[in-house]
């Protein structure tokens, strides 16, 4: 399951197009918009940190993937990780929780429900959940079980997608953010929850609760500018940053592989590396394999040029030459037209540096 149907509001420029976009050969962009699983087929570049991912969930209970804004984090995860994830027969559940205390469910139970959710979309065969039943306590019971419907043993895999928000979206609330932090490191860490440890459990209960068995993964995704604030979280989750994969942008040769084997039906021959070089500011003639490609970037400047090609016909270096420029313009000036005017001024006098652009 790629879709969350319990999700804050996000009101980041990505959000402008987050809608789901069906893709197809003479679509296999999403512009800023994450590849989902359904996109697979035209996901490239990354199948190296997509195998990475899987030998270190296959290996461990926790898995950590971090890297700046723009590099594909989500799509990555989704249309890259999940299906390498299902073929070992381990079940993706994509999380993007509301970690706010305004929020009416706790992140978990927003998390327990999108689980039963998912495993009742894949028609699996399932231990049905008792009431009031926490995830903990769920897939902690003795008499778990959980089949596909094709008779394999499936392993959840829990993929708190932007985990940067439990710290973002309650910035200065140190008490919400504890509390939601410690909740998610009893799961990591397979440590029993405090409201099983006191004398109002009741034996029956905790006789139907394996607390030795973690037959379920974790994997924390969130924003490298966060790196500080999950590192100090460290002294509760020990096993923290054992088992982590930084996400790098994409090198030239990889970037130019991603475009040209999406774009097999609607590019013009040679036309893959051009584009490249264009949104990498790179020098044509000086060929690098230096990791420079935003792959974000990358797809919303595939995704216009393909808006803009005539019909029936092909992206080709007069396209990219006479449009390319126009993109990041209409992009820069979409993005700003709900700001104040300062805010480009802040932009254009301390944030962009030389003939430099991002």
């Amino acid at each position: 399951m790629t879709s969350n149907p319990i999700n804050s509001k996000d009101d980041s420029l990505e959000a402008k197009q987050q809608h789901h976009i069906e893709l197809n050969a003479q679509y296999p962009w999403p512009g800023l918009a994450a590849y989902d699983e359904s996109a697979s087929h035209y996901f490239f570049g990354r199948s190296e940190e997509a195998q990475e991912l899987l030998r270190m969930v296959s290996l461990a209970p926790l898995t950590v993937l971090y890297g700046k804004s723009g590099l594909g984090k989500t799509s990555l995860l989704q249309a890259g990780f999940f299906p390498l994830l299902r073929t070992e027969h381990f079940f993706p559940v994509h999380l993007r929780l509301d970690y706010r205390s305004t929020a009416i469910i706790p992140p978990l139970e927003q998390a327990a429900r999108i689980l039963q959710a998912a495993l009742t979309d894949a028609h699996a065969d399932f231990t049905p959940w008792h009431e009031n039943e926490s995830l903990w306590q769920y897939l902690h019971r003795r008499d778990l079980e959980i089949w596909s419907h094709d008779n394999y043993v499936l392993t959840p895999v829990l993929i708190f997608d932007q985990f940067e928000e439990i710290f973002s979206r309650e910035s200065g609330n140190t008490g919400q953010i504890q509390s939601n932090l410690n909740s998610i490191a009893d799961l990591i860490e397979n440590r029993i929850p405090s409201e099983l440890t006191d004398s109002h459990t009741s034996r029956q209960l905790l006789s139907q609760l394996d607390a030795m068995s973690q037959n379920y993964r974790v994997v924390l995704s969130f924003r490298e500018d966060f790196l500080p604030e999950i590192t100090g979280w460290k002294e509760q989750v020990p096993s923290l940053l054992r088992n982590r994969l930084r996400l790098l942008p994409m090198n030239r040769e990889r970037a130019i592989e991603a475009v040209s084997s999406a774009g097999a039906a609607v590019l013009a021959p040679g036309v893959a590396e051009p584009i490249v070089n264009f949104v990498g500011n790179l020098d044509a003639t000086s060929p690098s394999t230096a990791s420079v490609i935003e792959p974000v970037l990358l797809s919303l400047c595939c995704y216009q040029l393909n808006q803009r090609r005539p019909s029936n016909g092909k992206i080709d270096a007069d396209l990219l030459q006479h449009a390319g420029q126009d993109i990041l313009q209409d992009f820069y000036d979409e993005a700003l037209s709900d700001m104040p005017t300062t805010v480009s001024q802040f932009i254009e006098t301390y944030l962009i540096q030389g003939s430099q652009y991002r």
